[in-house]
């Protein structure tokens, strides 16, 4: 079974073409890992009106199996390993197996130590294994 790259049709939609360049080109780097577990790869922040911090990530579960994500923590970092955020998620749906999707965590102000735009993040899971 290979790893198969979805976007949710909320992503088909609204999608620029240049974060659709970016997701595919990291799908590309990443779809051959070995693992069996379930990770992220950053593609890149922003910030919005609202001054919440906006993570888009390469979500992927290489397991074999569906993974579902209720209220779990994700912790945010810097490339230092300074812990930016931490917040608890619950996605609406099921990760499929062997699937690598694009999703965007959002960590509202007052949530998250500021950070450079230009500097990478990196997330992981909290307490609990997913």
């Amino acid at each position: 079974m290979t790893q198969t790259l979805v976007l949710e049709s909320a992503w088909e939609k609204q999608v620029s073409p240049q974060d659709r360049q970016l997701i595919e080109r990291c799908f590309m780097e990443t779809k051959d890992n070995t693992e069996s577990s379930l990770s992220f790869t950053y593609l890149r922040h922003d910030y919005n009106h609202q001054q919440s911090l906006l993570v888009m990530v390469l979500m992927h579960n290489y397991k074999k199996v569906e993974v579902q994500c209720i209220d779990q923590l994700i912790d945010c970092y810097d490339l230092e390993g300074h812990k930016l955020a931490t917040k608890s998620f619950s996605l609406p749906y099921e990760i499929p197996a062997k699937t690598s999707m694009p999703w965007t965590f959002i960590f509202p102000k007052g949530t998250y130590e500021p950070t450079n735009k230009e500097t990478e993040l990196s997330l992981s899971f909290g307490n609990k294994e997913v």
